[in-house]
């Protein structure tokens, strides 16, 4: 006995309207949509990022006995100023930049924000931090 043709559901789910066929045409725009609007993003924070990490391995490099024993704020601010021509930072060593100077150690900290626009009136504040303790 052959049930397939005797039952008409049965009949339906294997031809006919109810057969499975993927994604739609709009389910494609909107794929399409959402990944070019990733990517636009990623392409314009990205730098950013790039940005941050130039100033870690700046912090990186620096001589760590030197700094709280041999070189002055004026110096490590130089240090720094050199470094930013060089790569072409945007932002200004003296407003990202704080130097706590105790017996002990430095701290060198570095925050800053960085506003991106994203659409109309929605604007992406990514804020960056970046502390060392030299003894």
């Amino acid at each position: 006995m052959n049930l397939t043709n005797n039952n008409p559901s049965l009949r339906n789910s294997f031809t006919g309207r109810n057969k499975q066929t993927g994604m739609g045409k709009w389910s494609w725009l909107f794929l399409i949509i959402f990944l070019v609007v990733g990517a636009t993003q990623a392409l314009r924070l990205g730098p950013h990022y790039v940005d941050f990490n130039l100033i870690q391995s700046i912090m990186d490099r620096l001589p760590a006995e030197e700094i709280h024993k041999g070189l002055t704020r004026s110096e490590i601010r130089e240090i720094f100023k050199r470094q930013f021509r060089v790569e072409n930072f945007p932002h200004d060593i003296e407003d990202i930049m704080t130097i706590e100077r105790a017996k002990e150690h430095t701290t060198l900290i570095v925050q800053y924000e960085v506003r991106e626009p994203l659409f109309y009136n929605m604007d992406i504040v990514l804020n960056f931090k970046d502390e060392r303790i030299y003894e």
